[in-house]
């Protein structure tokens, strides 16, 4: 088999990706992967790279879902896709909808590496074109008067693995002049296009503003599918271990106790194991934070902090029924709220809206009220998880329950971890002196510092 340019993997399930990456195929075509829309968008919108293919998984790269397809059709817009879905999940779309989306085809998981090179292998570029690639694009840049006279440039080798293309194909003969070479709705044969390859052409282009409606077109239709029922619940629970490895490689970085960080890895699977018992399915609220990625995020990272401090308090009662379902849900009462209102981030808010904001951890406690199967004491947790020493925070209260003091210090801290992670010049303790830790308790503060620095910086 022939070496073929390497393949792009958008997919957030950590099992597949490494079995992908321990799969010997990969000595004939490089595995790039990416979890997510904002490394996907990053990706695209660096340097042309070649790609043998695409495949992704919208089920679960992204709970959104379908708009990561947007992104590919804008920085790639003729190379095909393949769409990878579970098991369990047939995809909803049409073969006429895959289609207007350039999705080359649906491909059931599990799936080897070496499944995936083989559907790519009888039309990729191989290694030979891509000598011809190379050189030809040490003569031929891509000619920045392109975009100003209404062209978008696009890399020729992925027309090799295009089907019938939606766009007129020209090539960029002199200043200001293209010559058109393809009708929309037609296909390169491959002699052909390896011909202009070997001639030293490295970019075709596209008409801009046709680029453009077809984006528009792409919008409209993933708007359309995004409100049609995505990937089971069940599904989006199963890779609650994929998010919050930001936090888990800061707590690595922080020098955190190994075993406090097994536990934390445990305690989430133990939390995902009795989510999965509950009739999550029947509730909205539920299916809402499992489908919004920032608060899905969200929680998963606050359950892994609260693990970690739990375990280092010894704390007995339950931890997984109590601790675990009450941080994981803390915010469930945010979806009863109107969406802009879901980022949680004050500063952004009138008056009017700080104060309906302030009601989600009570619409939070009414909701869980509602399934039987959650523990009275995380539902008061829930409640109380902006609640502050001194009656500070809210909802206005001089006492507060030690789980609702595990979750409210690990949901600030969390926040931090974040702001600490864009900024690393930002002083996360000096917060941590200044804002958080005179709202909590001496023995919650004490054992925070011996779980989370225990090394002092």
């Amino acid at each position: 088999m022939q070496k073929l340019s390497p393949l792009l993997v958008i997919d957030a399930d950590l099992e597949f990706i490494a079995s992908l990456k321990n799969d010997p195929a990969k000595e004939f075509c490089e595995l790039i992967s990416v979890k997510n829309e904002k490394e996907l968008s990053e990706l695209l919108s660096g340097p042309f790279c070649p790609y043998a293919g695409i495949f992704l998984n919208p089920a679960v790269t992204q709970p959104e879902g379908l708009s990561i397809l947007r992104i590919a059709r804008e920085y790639r817009p003729v190379l095909p896709i393949y769409l990878l879905y579970e098991q369990n999940h047939i995809p909803s779309l049409s073969i006429e909808k895959m289609q207007e989306l350039g999705i080359h085809q649906a491909v059931k998981k599990p799936l080897t590496y070496s499944q995936m090179v083989e559907l790519l292998s009888p039309m990729a570029i191989t290694c030979n074109s891509r000598e011809f690639i190379e050189q030809a694009e040490r003569s031929q840049s891509v000619i920045e008067v392109a975009q100003e006279n209404g062209f978008v440039a696009v890399r020729a080798e992925d027309f090799l693995l295009s089907s019938a293309c939606f766009f007129d194909v020209y090539v960029h003969l002199t200043r200001n002049k293209y010559l058109k070479l393809l009708h929309a709705g037609d296909t390169f044969s491959e002699d052909r296009l390896e011909g202009y390859i070997k001639k030293g052409v490295a970019y075709f282009y596209i008409k801009k503003d046709v680029h453009e409606k077809y984006l528009q077109h792409c919008d409209e239709l993933v708007t359309n599918l995004l409100k049609e029922k995505e990937a089971p619940v069940e599904i989006k629970v199963s890779q609650v271990l994929n998010y919050g490895e930001q936090t888990i490689t800061f707590l690595k970085n922080n020098s955190v106790n190994e075993q406090n960080l097994k536990h934390a890895y445990h305690f989430v699977e133990d939390v995902k194991s009795l989510i999965k018992q509950m009739n999550i399915e029947n509730n909205k609220f539920m299916s809402k934070l499992l489908s919004h990625t920032a608060t899905y995020e969200h929680s998963v990272a606050t359950t892994l902090l609260t693990g970690v401090l739990s375990h280092s308090l010894s704390f007995t009662a339950e931890p997984t029924r109590i601790v675990g379902l009450a941080s994981f849900l803390h915010d469930i009462g945010l979806f009863q709220m109107p969406d802009f209102l879901w980022s949680e981030d004050e500063s952004q808010m009138t008056e009017d809206q700080k104060r309906n904001f302030q009601v989600h951890p009570i619409l939070g406690a009414k909701i869980l009220r509602t399934m039987r199967t959650v523990d009275a004491a995380a539902i008061k947790a829930v409640e109380e998880h902006h609640v502050r020493k001194d009656g500070k925070g809210f909802p206005e209260r001089h006492s507060f329950n030690i789980v609702a003091e595990i979750v409210g210090i690990c949901d600030d801290f969390e926040r931090l971890i974040k702001k600490t992670i864009k900024n690393p010049q930002f002083q996360l303790l000096k917060e941590l002196e200044r804002d958080v830790f005179p709202n909590f308790s001496r023995q919650i503060v004490y054992e925070f510092r011996s779980a989370f620095f225990p090394v002092e910086p």
